[in-house]
């Protein structure tokens, strides 16, 4: 699930972080076959996720969502959009950083299926 770059614009990222260009839900990390299947339903549909926690440690810096109920997850990791990182660390660890309730705020998305 894709959303727009405008939710960055105010963000304090530390200058030892690479902001990323394209921020996202992952719904399935190397999705199997029949996760597909039931992704395919979704895709091209607007959805609205509530950010309720940030954090950053130093490698990776993000916003934990809570997705709506309909929308299906099929990841270990906690929810999140992975909004900058370290040069040489991996987005993918953003999900098991320790984050801090925030205020919540929505942001809507389309639901996309990237392949690897």
């Amino acid at each position: 699930m894709y959303f727009s770059l405008n939710f960055k614009k105010n963000l304090a990222t530390p200058k030892s972080l690479d902001i990323l260009s394209d921020p996202h839900v992952t719904l399935a990390y190397l999705p199997t076959e029949e996760q597909k299947h039931v992704l395919d339903q979704y895709v091209g549909q607007e959805f609205t996720v509530t950010v309720i926690g940030y954090g950053n440690d130093g490698q990776n810096e993000g916003y934990m969502v809570r997705l709506p109920n309909d929308l299906p997850y099929f990841n270990k990791a906690t929810p999140h959009i992975t909004i900058s990182v370290k040069k040489g660390a991996n987005p993918v660890n953003t999900g098991y950083i320790a984050f801090e309730p925030i205020k919540p705020f929505e942001l809507t998305g389309v639901v996309s299926l990237v392949e690897w």
